[in-house]
């Protein structure tokens, strides 16, 4: 046989087999069947469900103007009974407001320039 002359496989006739093949088998066993495709189900939930979550947290970017330049600025405020160490107070490295005031008019010559090294 030549090239030319050669049997094509045609996908849909070979798909329309394996559906009717496969049909037959799930029909044979109807626990198993209904098993198999709960597990499908619940596998395809939980990974659309995944998904979603890491899209909407990690991919998508941030809906700000020039979000690659948003920065977070911490102080930490000594402990008020005296320690070295700062306690687990919630709320305790948040920027207390005059202090925002006073980085406000620290950075404010600093905007046209770059602050990375």
């Amino acid at each position: 046989m030549t090239a030319s002359h050669a049997p094509r496989f045609n996908f849909v006739d070979g798909a329309r087999v394996d559906v009717r093949g496969a049909w037959r088998t799930l029909s044979r066993t109807p626990a198993f069947s209904l098993v198999a495709i709960l597990t499908l189900a619940l596998g395809i939930g939980a990974t659309t469900a995944v998904f979603s979550v890491v899209n909407a947290v990690l991919l998508r970017p941030l809906p700000y103007k020039d979000s690659v330049r948003l920065v977070r600025i911490l102080e930490q405020v000594p402990a008020t009974d005296g320690s070295a160490a700062p306690s687990e107070t919630p709320g305790r490295d948040l920027v207390v407001v005059l202090s925002y005031a006073s980085w406000q008019r620290y950075f404010a010559g600093a905007r046209g320039s770059s602050l990375s090294a």
